[in-house]
């Protein structure tokens, strides 16, 4: 009987070696439900956030008692984050590598925006992360759905004027105070953009720094293009004015642009999070003010 016990004991030892435990209370539901359901072996794209953030809040406060000017005040935020960022995830991201030379782990993407990190890991992977003492939480990176307008058409310079819908939410009563969007740069993360179209491709920032500055795209491309005119669409509705003919469709019609195409080249939430980081600082130079004012997308995570 004792030997049989010893016996259990040193199987379940090995089980728990092989099969290692997990700490659930970090893990999202959703992750938990497959964690239960799937194999060891399986890979499951995850976005895994660290526990050691850079305290924004509190930096937003002394930058206003200490009287920082906004571009002072941003640029420090900046490499507060990357700060973070490069002293916390050292060692996540060495295992990571480690398991990615053992073909367990790949598609490694660290994030200074929030501080995480994403993955397409062996389940065996992510159990071992969740018990790590860096870790807050692990979410699934999950595909993003792309949200269609009524109208998926393309804005035309087929009217002259002011659309009606910038007077019913009183833009005009604002730009009649100078408030048009001069000096500032909108973005948009959607299914692209039409670089060509005329209500607003003079106003691309590509057209007066590097492209890669102004354009992001997992797909590759080096100018801006799209695969449904939705993404033209929001464009048109945050910045277009039609030069030849007048009619303005944009709210912030003298802000310049800049954009990310997600749908068709980056359908996970870590594409998003990208763009959104790219969008803060598209030159990778915290000391220069090219980062959006504004970033709008029509998509939500399943």
């Amino acid at each position: 009987m004792k030997k049989f016990i010893v016996t259990r004991l040193i199987f379940m030892s090995l089980a728990s070696f092989v099969y290692p435990q997990f700490n659930r209370a970090v893990l999202s539901e959703q992750l938990a439900s497959i964690i239960s359901l799937q194999d060891n072996s399986e890979k499951v794209r995850v976005i895994v956030h660290l526990s050691d953030k850079f305290d924004i809040d509190g930096f937003m406060t002394k930058a206003q008692s200490d009287g920082l000017d906004k571009d002072t005040r941003t640029s420090l935020l900046l490499d507060g984050l990357k700060d973070k960022a490069q002293t916390t995830q050292y060692s996540l991201l060495n295992y990571l590598r480690y398991n990615s030379s053992l073909n367990k782990v790949s598609e490694i993407k660290d994030f200074w925006i929030i501080n995480a990190i994403s993955t397409y890991a062996e389940i065996e992977v992510i159990k071992q992360i969740s018990l790590r003492g860096d870790i807050s939480y692990i979410e699934v990176d999950n595909p993003l759905i792309f949200e269609e307008s009524e109208s998926d058409a393309v804005i035309s310079e087929g009217i002259n004027g002011v659309e009606i819908g910038l007077k019913a939410i009183k833009a005009d009563v604002l730009w009649k105070l100078g408030i048009t969007g001069v000096g500032t740069v909108v973005m948009n993360v959607d299914s692209g953009v039409d670089g060509n179209h005329p209500a607003f491709n003079y106003k691309w920032m590509g057209n007066t720094v590097p492209w890669y500055h102004a354009w992001y795209d997992a797909g590759g491309t080096s100018f801006p293009t799209y695969c449904t005119n939705h993404g033209s669409h929001t464009m048109g509705i945050m910045c277009g004015l039609g030069i030849a003919s007048g009619d303005t469709v944009g709210v912030s019609f003298g802000s310049k642009w800049i954009a990310a195409r997600r749908s068709c080249s980056g359908n996970y939430t870590n594409f998003g999070i990208s763009a959104f980081q790219w969008g803060m600082d598209p030159d990778s130079n915290s000391t220069t003010r090219d980062e959006a004012s504004v970033i709008n997308c029509s998509w939500n995570s399943s």
